[in-house]
């Protein structure tokens, strides 16, 4: 059995090189036919519950989305049959739950959070908790429950910065900002941003691109077109 488990771990690996080179098909095909049936034979079931989430994020990525929730619902299943005190279905729900988002089924959405939520009551502060907040906030802000979206955007920006995660932060200050804008705060919504940028949290090119098309359109809603202006051209530079 831990050869089985020892070949599904190397089947993954070249799925995920694949992936790096760009090829989602190759990636799908080794996770579905190789590293998942190689788990399954190892006993691995959370192996196999996790082969089918990073299946279904390529199909959420290109907006597949029915394919994406028919494997996250496979993994959801597994953990609650299986391994139902682990933790990291947490995510899988907040997976689910962003699907819905996308798709604009809000109860779907709002199941799937319920779910999450319920699971992370066991650890609060863990490492799945930041990106609960920021999935439970986009729920909210799309309900227009401001004063709860708000306290959840703060609630998770706490614990990713006491876990130092970086990627967590950004994630929640983007949130940050998104609920200012979606209340036409516009001040509060640039400031945040433009922090955003000075403390570093923004390396990537595409980031930056997306930062500074938020920051473009932020400023022609305040009516500074000329600053507008200048974040555009910062944005095709």
């Amino acid at each position: 059995s831990a050869s089985y488990i020892y070949q599904s771990r190397a089947w993954a690996n070249k799925g995920v090189m694949a992936q790096l080179r760009g090829d989602n098909g190759r990636y799908i095909d080794l996770f579905l036919n190789e590293a998942i049936p190689l788990a399954a034979k190892g006993g691995d079931s959370v192996r196999v519950a996790d082969g089918y989430t990073n299946v279904a994020l390529p199909f959420m990525n290109y907006g597949e989305y029915e394919k994406a929730i028919l494997y996250l619902k496979r993994s959801a299943d597994i953990f609650e049959r299986l391994a139902s005190k682990d933790l990291r279905k947490v995510d899988v729900y907040c997976h689910l739950a962003k699907v819905y988002l996308l798709q604009g089924k809000l109860d779907e959405a709002g199941k799937s959070i319920s779910a999450a939520s319920n699971a992370l009551q066991q650890d609060p502060q863990s490492l799945y908790a930041p990106n609960f907040h920021a999935i439970e906030s986009m729920y909210l802000i799309r309900l227009k429950r401001w004063e709860e979206a708000g306290r959840t955007v703060e609630k998770g920006l706490a614990i990713a910065q006491k876990l130092k995660n970086r990627y967590d932060i950004r994630q929640l200050l983007y949130q940050k900002a998104d609920f200012f804008r979606a209340q036409q705060k516009w001040e509060e919504a640039k400031e945040v941003l433009q922090g955003m940028y000075k403390d570093g949290y923004i390396e990537l090119i595409t980031d930056k691109k997306v930062l500074f098309d938020d920051l473009a359109g932020i400023t022609a809603a305040m009516g500074n077109f000329k600053e507008a202006y200048t974040w555009m051209r910062r944005h095709s530079d």
